[in-house]
């Protein structure tokens, strides 16, 4: 027997079931190789093992990455902590 689902019933059974787990930004990074190295109440600063960093600074609501370009999961990731830092409207 066999079971058709559509793009929203497969989303929630999966949802349901604890397999579509929201991932968080941290969680992305370190799945690119990256590590969180330094964070206080203002910056958060990520690095790789090859000395790129990703650093978000909270006084001015940026981010920089020391080398060039950016990808389509940095971009994610990078996203995704504009999110949870508050930054995104």
């Amino acid at each position: 027997m066999a079971f058709d689902l559509d793009d929203s019933e497969l989303r929630a059974t999966r949802k349901m079931y604890g397999l579509d787990k929201e991932k968080t930004a941290d969680m992305m990074f370190e799945e690119l190789g990256y590590k969180k190295f330094h964070e206080n109440s203002t910056d958060v600063r990520y690095s790789t093992s090859s000395h790129e960093i990703i650093a978000f600074y909270g006084a001015v609501k940026t981010f920089d990455k020391n080398t060039y370009p950016i990808n389509m999961q940095e971009l994610q990731a990078i996203n995704k902590k504009c999110e949870e830092l508050g930054w995104k409207e």
